[in-house]
């Protein structure tokens, strides 16, 4: 996984809001951050690099965060605990999947403090 100090971190997000603000956040932290919009676009740039965490929204076009993890459990299985979901909406459908995955998310919206707790995490 990289330095101790930092972490090479994909951000999926169709909301360009909070795509350019974890990229201040977690840049800011010292990690290296790539941004995409949606899943499809993230699974092409998971094909030329490698990550250290994955911060997916649940709900996104053309792939959403659940059908991606799908995809890169398939493809990239060194991910399959290094996904962080991020979702302004939790239905009870999506919770079911994330507590039966015993996956990490966060509610946007979210704090700095909290974005940078909840991805330090993955760094131990």
């Amino acid at each position: 996984m990289g330095k101790d100090t930092h972490m090479r971190i994909l951000v999926v997000d169709d909301d360009e809001f909070i795509r350019a603000v974890c990229l201040l956040i977690l840049t800011g932290a010292g990690h290296e951050v790539t941004v995409t919009a949606n899943g499809v676009a993230a699974m092409q740039r998971l094909k030329s690099a490698q990550f250290d965490l994955v911060l997916a929204d649940l709900e996104m076009p053309l792939l959403d965060g659940i059908g991606l993890y799908n995809a890169v459990l398939n493809e990239y299985p060194y991910l399959t605990d290094r996904f962080l979901f991020i979702t302004g909406r939790l239905t009870p459908a999506n919770q079911t999947v994330l507590e039966g995955w015993n996956a990490e998310y966060i509610l946007k919206p979210f704090s700095v403090k909290e974005l940078l707790k909840r991805v330090g995490a993955f760094m131990l």
